[in-house]
This record gives C-alpha cells, sequence and structure tokens, in this order.
C-alpha cells in the first residue's frame, strides 16, 4: 500500500505538472527539478 501511494504521488506530479507546463505556467526545468524531489520523498517512504 506504501509504495502504491509513492507511485500514485508521481503520477499526480506528472499529469498536473504536465498541464502547468502546457500552460506556460512552469517550465520544463522547474517540473524536472520537482519531479526529481518526489521520487526522492516517494523512495525514501517506500
Amino acid at each position: 500500500m506504501t509504495s502504491f501511494a509513492g507511485y500514485a504521488a508521481i503520477a499526480v506530479v506528472l499529469w498536473y505538472g504536465g498541464r502547468l507546463v502546457i500552460r506556460d505556467a512552469m517550465s520544463v526545468g522547474d517540473l524536472t527539478s520537482f519531479i526529481l524531489y518526489t521520487l526522492l520523498v516517494a523512495f525514501s517512504i517506500a
């Protein structure tokens, strides 16, 4: 269950971040760094 929550968090960040990049509200570099932070937290929880 915990690993599922980690992967779900990554999926939500990719989905929402992708929408922000398409709207030009966030740059690709910001999204990449946020994904790396999310992966760090998700794998720490798992």
